[in-house]
């Protein structure tokens, strides 16, 4: 009678569509539960940034405006920099003139219209261009607006503790890094995969990837220039992104707001967080980089350091990361076939 049985069971096959909103209903029910602890724990009561730093360095719109000015120029460094012309040898080294000009008139029009170094990139010397040129705009540009914070408000007492460049409680920040990023990561990735899940119900299909710089890891053909693009992604950017937009930003914000308006000041500073991420990524993660701002804002005023707020984003770029090597044969993110 059981084997009968077992003989006519069938497995139901689930599709792909019922698979992904059931591991998205799975995530939001993750997210949800972390959401409520934090509610009892407190954390988000209308006094939660009663004994929250005060954080008086005096930044102002002045500042912001100069850290712009860093931003761009920079930025702009950068690119000349990474993008400045290689120099070829001219034809007549290679070639002697009477053997140029006996060719006959007719080869030259086989020949490519353009030199050799002008000639279009190949995938390999594309995604390693885009890799230099990223890692080269956070140091120069991102990294310079770090720079003109740190010495900004150096010549205040305490300058680099108020700012939260310098922890007060190391140890303590770690903790609440780590647990943020447990508590956090789910929610942020529930809303990216239920508005990608409901995008996709009103006939717009979801992208492979949702940020462009994860889809050039993920079509590298070089493992150095893979290996870069994640250093950039997972060790550069959230250090930089972190002084930029909680450490400039919200700062300024919170002497414009004032300290009574920390919330105003968290959801304000989200929305540029948000808005700047606009058309490098797609739309489907928008509510999800304005949730996570939101989050990252709040271990700022919280804690009045940043090192809770870059592990968290360590650990959001991180996963992404991980997930997207998995969409690549042998998990290698396309850079299998090629040393770099």
């Amino acid at each position: 009678m059981a084997r009968a049985i077992a003989r006519g069971y069938k497995p139901v096959r689930m599709t792909p569509w019922i698979q992904e909103w059931l591991i998205a209903s799975a995530m939001v029910a993750v997210g949800l539960i972390a959401l409520a602890l934090l509610v009892r724990a407190g954390f988000l009561r209308a006094g939660a940034f009663a004994g929250a730093p005060e954080r008086r360095v005096g930044l102002n719109g002045l500042d912001l405006a100069v850290g712009l000015v860093v931003l761009v120029l920079g930025s702009t460094l950068a690119q000349q920099i990474i993008s400045a012309p290689r120099e070829d040898p001219p034809p007549a080294a290679t070639q002697p003139a009477a053997q140029a000009s006996s060719q006959p008139a007719t080869e030259p029009a086989t020949q490519p219209a353009t030199s050799p170094s002008t000639q279009r990139a190949g995938p390999q010397e594309s995604s390693m261009h885009l890799a230099l040129t990223q890692i080269a705009v956070q140091l120069l540009g991102e990294g310079g607006v770090l720079v003109f914070l740190a010495c900004r408000v150096m010549g205040k007492p305490q300058g680099l503790r108020e700012i939260g460049l310098v922890p007060r409680r190391p140890l303590r920040d770690i903790g609440t890094g780590l647990l943020a990023t447990l508590a956090a990561a789910p929610l942020v990735f529930d809303v990216i995969a239920v508005t990608a899940l409901v995008g996709d119900a009103l006939g717009h299909p979801q992208p492979t990837t949702a940020h462009k710089m994860l889809e050039a890891m993920l079509n590298s053909e070089s493992r150095l220039a893979l290996a870069l693009m994640m250093v950039s992604a997972v060790a550069i950017a959230p250090v930089v992104e972190e002084a930029i937009f909680r450490g400039l930003v919200q700062t300024v914000l919170l002497e414009a707001l004032g300290r009574d308006r920390r919330w105003t000041t968290i959801v304000v500073s989200s929305v540029i967080f948000t808005s700047v991420h606009v058309g490098s990524a797609a739309w489907q993660a928008m509510p999800g980089l304005f949730v996570l701002g939101l989050i990252l804002g709040w271990l700022y005023e919280r804690s009045g350091s940043l090192l809770p707020s870059i592990l968290l984003h360590v650990g959001f770029n991180a996963v992404n990361t991980a997930m997207l090597l998995q969409l690549s044969p042998a998990g290698t993110g396309g850079a299998g076939s090629s040393g770099g």
